[in-house]
């Protein structure tokens, strides 16, 4: 268990006394700069409650104590100390006071306040002019106390008279402190600040010293708006930019602070922005501009005039390019909040800022570049509602795409890091895949765009080119980053027509020379997902006619797609390119193409030298081959004949003998003994890769999360197994009880398991969860037929509840009949929102949901409408409607979240084997 810092306090304070005690040179300053982290952690820390205290040993108010005898020890340091210490002590305060400032640190109440400003004067009372100037600087950072002291606040205020320029700066810096905290103060303050300001003898630094102390006059707003007004003469006084940008941003920040001066405040600061301001002051403005709409974009007045003059920066090519990115940025946001009504505007106007935008998306100049582009993305949901600009949506679309296919075309003398175009690459991606969130009606126009756009640089010859090595590489990256791109968009629109056109990508890619085989074999397993996403969920007496020579077409393609995907790996493996083969198995393991999981995880097991790893592959191995064994009865099902491709292309897949071969006859006969034998070795096999990992533990943590879930895969099938020898049984109605509450366990475990990691990633915390949903339908649909038989023992809440509550977000409409069968209406607050966009396997379970709740819907209002005397019809239907669940639930191809492929286990990272 984690120590906390109330525990430490002790022992941190023992460690400070050690070593301002200690004679080695630097000893002592080391020891004070170590024990500021440690104060920012107590100071963070919530007061620990009694029960804490208990826990750790602790009295109660022990953590206060030596946390006060911290800062009495720091304080005689800073009294006794030389001039290091004393500069080691105050940056601990200073760093302090940053953290107060930014809110991450609570000030609490310091209950030696007397005996530590005591310290101080001492130091103070000094003819050494830099002690007495530290002295002030640390009594700035101890404000909220060494306000309260009349005697502080004179010796602070009389020093601003000192003639000594360090003393007066670090009096200004305290008083400023003060002011911040006291109104009273603060108003003695502007009168002395005032003098000091316009007095002909007051020295170039402690003017600048008082300008920034005048951004903290303002306590309250009519301290504030006092200030202000004062602070206004002074722009008219000074004309040297030296003391113009200081008192600019002290001004802005008294502003802000008001939102009757922030009006007044923009319109001083657009006066700066005309053509002979210099680069340095339009930075300052935009600076101070940014500053204020941090404050919410709701307090600045949008004129005509400032939108005027960014977008004439924006487009004026001799401002350097920082600063028009600043400005894009501040537009960015005025645009993206504070146009609540944009039909009201003039659309000449808007037309003409629109066309300087898009002329940024040209600039040579990558970050503005991006800004320009996220700038469209955002204005055309504005516009989409206007007219004049219902086309910018497609025009923005196709500028992205147009600047990803520049990053693929090859330059020469580009001069650009292969990390640079990497990640506008991946950036490009983002904005294009928000584009398609927002407008899902272009996905198909953006993915024919981009692939008429990849073809044609495929067809290129750039055999011999002089970057023919840093472009391959590059494009490498950016089309793994377009492949996630592609596979968002078919998620999101779900159209058979979509597989046909990255199909044909996918063969131009393969048959480019210069992309890679891994590219590839990612490109392939995609095209896996779309294929065995149309065919999980469905049985094919439920296919019309019409659709089963597209179903027959479906079945080939995933069969070539797992040939060549195979033929890729046993490329990746010849050519000992072994991280990419991992990272390729990785990856079909995540996608559910155990074939290819199972082919790479058992040729790579034997080439690492560290024994864990060996290990861990040979589990993961294992794994991989039960898997294979329930989805090759899916494809022997279909008679794609497999295994005889696999042996004409001289494939071997390791561990295959001891599978066996699985026949056409067994894999269409759902009720036969085979069948079940064979589902009884699959989990089996997932079961012994599990106990491989627990031979090799070190301590219980090791492997838990991998263990976990191979337990609970193995825990599924072996329940299934036992559902199906019940229903082929005389008396399955008296056994279905205890499965039913065994799968609903199931269901509660793999709910644990997505949330017992917190450093779990979404896309895997998903997966899991998409597991726990299906565990829940079987419960469901295994308890059912109890139900319609008037049984006592399975409640409507029982059975419905778990899954309506995980399906709440994801599908309305199996919700709505869930809700029919509980006998409640439908929320009009809720159902008549769309179901949201899903991805391949939650796509999968969710059809099956869809069609289990549908037809026990039908069978519960036929038992309504019957006799005592029909309702063993009932549930014989609903018992064989078991049967038919379970098949297409069968159907489905097991998928491992990312996650697990990230074991802990300390081994692992502590040896250096070598591939």
């Amino acid at each position: 268990m984690e120590i906390i810092p109330a525990a430490s306090a002790m022992n941190w304070s023992i460690e400070l006394e050690r070593g301002l005690r200690s004679k080695k040179p630097g000893q002592s300053v080391e020891a004070i700069l170590q024990i500021g982290p440690r104060l920012e952690q107590l100071s963070r820390e919530p007061e620990p409650t009694m029960a804490v205290c208990n826990m750790f040993g602790l009295v109660p108010g022990e953590d206060r104590l030596f946390a006060n005898t911290i800062l009495l020890r720091l304080a005689e340091a800073f009294r006794s100390g030389d001039k290091h210490m004393k500069v080691s002590v105050l940056k601990v305060f200073l760093s302090r006071r940053k953290m107060k400032f930014r809110g991450k640190s609570k000030p609490r109440v310091v209950a030696n306040q007397v005996e530590l400003l005591r310290k101080v004067k001492m130091a103070f009372n000094t003819e050494d002019v830099e002690s007495r100037a530290l002295a002030l600087y640390l009594l700035g950072c101890w404000a909220d106390f060494a306000k309260d002291s009349a005697e502080i606040r004179h010796m602070v205020l009389s020093t601003l008279s000192s003639c000594h320029i360090l003393e007066v700066k670090a009096s200004l810096f305290a008083a400023g402190c003060f002011s911040e905290l006291s109104d009273d103060f603060a108003n003695v303050l502007l009168q002395r600040l005032l003098n000091l300001l316009t007095s002909d003898k007051t020295h170039s630094a402690v003017i600048l010293a008082g300008i920034r102390a005048f951004a903290k006059l303002g306590p309250t707003p009519l301290s504030a708006n006092r200030a202000y007004k004062r602070g206004l003469k002074l722009v008219e006084q000074y004309s040297d930019e030296n003391c113009l940008i200081p008192l600019l941003i002290s001004l802005s920040q008294l502003s802000s602070k008001s939102t009757l001066l922030i009006s007044q405040q923009v319109e001083l600061l657009l006066s700066f922005l005309t053509g002979k301001a210099t680069s340095l002051m339009q930075a300052t403005v935009l600076k101070c501009l940014q500053f204020i709409l941090a404050g919410g974009v709701c307090r600045i007045p949008i004129s005509a005039n400032l939108l005027k003059r960014l977008v004439i920066m924006i487009d004026e090519p001799k401002i350097s390019s920082p600063v028009q990115c600043r400005a894009l940025r501040i537009l960015h946001k005025i645009l993206l909040y504070g146009l609540p009504n944009l039909s009201g505007m003039d659309m000449l106007e808007f037309g003409k800022l629109l066309t300087v935008i898009e002329t940024a998306t040209q600039s040579p100049i990558t970050s503005k570049r991006i800004l320009a582009v996220q700038i469209l993305v955002d204005l055309s949901g504005k516009v989409n509602e206007v007219s004049e600009f219902s086309g910018l949506p497609q025009r923005v679309s196709s500028t992205i795409i147009d600047l990803f296919t520049m990053l693929l075309q090859p330059l020469p003398d580009s001069g650009r890091l292969e990390s640079e175009v990497k990640e506008e690459g991946q950036h490009l991606l983002k904005i294009l895949l928000l584009m398609v969130e927002k407008h899902p009606n272009l996905t198909v126009w953006m993915l024919e765009k981009t692939f008429s756009s990849i073809e044609y640089l495929l067809n290129k010859q750039i055999v011999g080119f002089e970057g023919e090595e840093w472009f391959s590489s590059v494009t490498m990256k950016l089309l793994v980053f377009l492949h996630k791109f592609v596979r968002a968009c078919i998620e999101k629109r779900n159209e058979a027509a979509l597989s046909n056109q990255v199909k044909v990508l996918i063969e131009h890619i393969q048959e480019s020379s210069f992309i890679n085989y891994y590219t590839r074999t990612v490109y392939s397993l995609l095209l896996h997902s779309c294929f065995i996403s149309c065919l999980s969920g469905n049985d094919d007496k439920d296919i019309p006619s019409r659709d089963k020579d597209v179903g027959k077409s479906f079945k080939k393609c995933l069969v070539d797609q797992e040939i060549i995907a195979l033929e890729l790996a046993k490329k990746m493996l010849e050519e000992k390119e072994y991280w990419f083969v991992w990272k390729a198995g990785k990856y079909a393991a995540t996608c559910g193409s155990w074939f290819m999981a199972a082919f790479i995880f058992g040729e790579i097991t034997n080439k690492f030298q560290s024994k864990v790893c060996s290990w861990w592959l040979k589990s993961l191995a294992e794994f991989a081959h039960s898997e294979w064994r329930l989805q090759l009865i899916l494809l022997e099902k279909h008679g794609s004949g497999l295994t005889n491709l696999l042996k004409m292309k001289n494939i071997t897949i390791p561990l295959r003998d001891d599978l066996g071969e699985i026949s056409e006859e067994i894999a269409s006969n759902f009720h036969s003994a085979s069948y079940t034998e064979e589902l009884v070795a699959a989990y089996s096999g997932i079961r012994s890769s599990g106990e491989k990992l627990a031979e090799i533990l070190i301590s219980n943590q090791d492997f838990f999360f991998q263990r976990w879930f191979l337990n609970l895969r193995s825990q599924v099938l072996e329940t299934v197994v036992d559902l199906l020898r019940i229903l082929n049984s005389d008396s399955a109605m008296y056994f279905l009880t205890k499965r039913s509450f065994q799968l609903k366990r199931l269901a509660q475990e793999y709910d644990l398991l997505a949330t017992s990691f917190i450093d779990m990633d979404y896309k895997s915390s998903r997966t899991v969860t998409f597991l726990a949903i299906s565990c829940s339908l079987l419960a469901f649909s295994t308890g059912f037929p109890l139900l319609i038989n008037g049984s006592q023992v399975c409640s409507n809440s029982m059975l419905i509840q778990p899954l309506l509550r995980q399906l709440w977000n994801i599908d309305h409409e199996t919700c709505s009949d869930l809700m029919l069968l509980l006998g409640l209406s439908e929320p009009e607050s809720c159902f008549h929102l769309q179901s949201r966009n899903q991805t391949f396997e939650a796509r999968e379970i969710i059809k099956v949901c869809s069609y289990a709740v549908k037809r026990y819907v039908g069978l519960k209002k036929k038992s309504e409408g019957e006799n005592k005397k029909n309702l063993g019809q009932l549930t014989n239907e609903s018992l064989q409607l078991i049967f038919d669940i379970l098949k297409r639930w069968l159907s489905i191809p097991s998928r491992v979240p990312n996650y697990f492929f990230y074991p802990r286990y300390a081994s692992i990272y502590a040896s250096k084997s070598k591939v």
